[in-house]
């Protein structure tokens, strides 16, 4: 399986269908400890032995936070996932819904085949995402995931 699914990119910024076409020319995991700060440009937050949380660098719009968290390790397909690091994932998860003071956010995890989930970088992650507080006339926060197939509605 290759490393970016360029076929994901419907309505994304810009800047970041350019840094997907070089992540996918070089075939390199922009997400894997030893290259993710060659790929991304912010700090890591906070970490530990099965994962680490970042600001990703391309946040969906109106989010008041949109932190990426990533798997440590390489892992594409659910199977591979231990009880140890789904609890590193929660932990993870506490620690930065405290450090933000988040009185709500969405989770989304996309899993195994891109071509159903609409994922762009095939490996773990997930994002937490805080919108604004809801006032009339707010708008929802959007995201990809999965595809309908319009015909069969």
């Amino acid at each position: 399986m290759a490393i970016v699914d360029k076929k994901n990119t419907k309505g994304r910024n810009p800047a970041y269908l350019e840094h997907l076409e070089r992540i996918a020319e070089q075939g390199l995991c922009p997400f894997c400890p030893d290259r993710l700060h060659l790929e991304h440009p912010n700090p890591i937050i906070v970490s530990n032995d099965t994962w680490l949380a970042t600001e990703s660098a391309y946040p969906y719009a109106g989010a008041a936070n949109h932190v990426l968290l990533i798997a440590r390790q390489h892992i594409e397909t659910l199977e591979t996932v231990t009880p140890y690091v789904w609890s590193g994932l929660g932990e993870i998860i506490d620690r930065v819904t405290d450090m933000r003071a988040m009185k709500g956010a969405a989770f989304l995890m996309r899993l195994n085949d891109t071509s159903y989930t609409g994922a762009s970088v095939v490996h773990l992650h997930g994002h937490l995402i805080q919108g604004q507080e809801r006032k009339e006339g707010s708008e929802p926060i959007m995201a990809v995931v999965g595809f309908r197939d319009p015909e069969l509605e």
